[in-house]
């Protein structure tokens, strides 16, 4: 099912980012009802920090260190989370939209309604991440990785996953529709259930029990044959 998009009211108190992170750090409170334009966060250190309805647009994060994040009901736009490393965590109605996140790293995050669409994420991580009803739309992801993840209900539609590495998932309601596979990896992922054949998977590397039950195209016969290992005279 689609990701549920984030509530956010119309009215929001304009706030200096890093002003309002150091006064919630120090005194242990969460940031509420905001709007960050314009601005950065940087070097960042702290043990928790939790976002709820508020807006980011052209904000840039860098040289954080964050542990137990949280963002709910929250809207990027045009933000810059390039390396960015999160965990422990938790991302709940939120959206990303023409935002750079290449490099970036989710390591034990539960992602729940999340829509990440026309962002530029090349070799972005997800590590050991519970993800559900999460929507990936015209994203470049080649590069990325999801080791250990849990993907229940995740959607890529029209995505670069060029090189991309799917590692010991479990899926349920996986969709690919329309994506560019090319070179990537499938590995201890069984992809049961999953109609592949209206994405490019030229040099995939996957085993024949991972592709099981799948559903593939004629026009896709040759690719599957060749990282089978079996080769056809014409």
């Amino acid at each position: 099912m689609p990701a549920k998009p984030p509530i956010i009211p119309d009215t929001l108190i304009e706030a200096d980012l890093s002003r309002r992170a150091a006064e919630a750090i120090a005194e242990g409170v969460d940031i509420r009802g905001c709007l960050f334009a314009d601005d950065a966060l940087e070097g960042c250190e702290a043990g928790r920090l939790e976002f709820e309805k508020c807006r980011f647009l052209r904000v840039r994060f860098s040289n954080c260190d964050i542990d137990r994040i949280h963002f709910t009901d929250c809207r990027f736009q045009r933000c810059d989370l390039s390396g960015l490393p999160l965990r422990d965590g938790g991302l709940r109605r939120v959206a990303f939209v023409g935002c750079r996140l290449g490099g970036a790293s989710f390591s034990d995050m539960s992602l729940r309604d999340i829509l990440l669409s026309e962002c530029q994420a090349e070799y972005m991580s997800f590590s050991n991440c519970k993800a559900q009803d999460a929507v990936f739309e015209r994203c470049a992801l080649s590069g990325a990785s999801f080791a250990e993840c849990a993907l229940q209900g995740v959607r890529f539609e029209s995505c670069r996953l060029d090189r991309a590495q799917l590692f010991r998932c479990a899926q349920k309601g996986l969709t690919l529709s329309g994506c560019s596979m090319t070179r990537a990896e499938i590995l201890e992922t069984k992809l049961a259930g999953v109609d592949l054949s209206d994405c490019a998977i030229d040099g995939l590397r996957a085993t024949a029990a991972m592709l099981e039950h799948t559903t593939l195209s004629l026009a896709q016969a040759p690719a599957v044959l060749e990282l089978l290992g079996i080769h056809v005279k014409a």
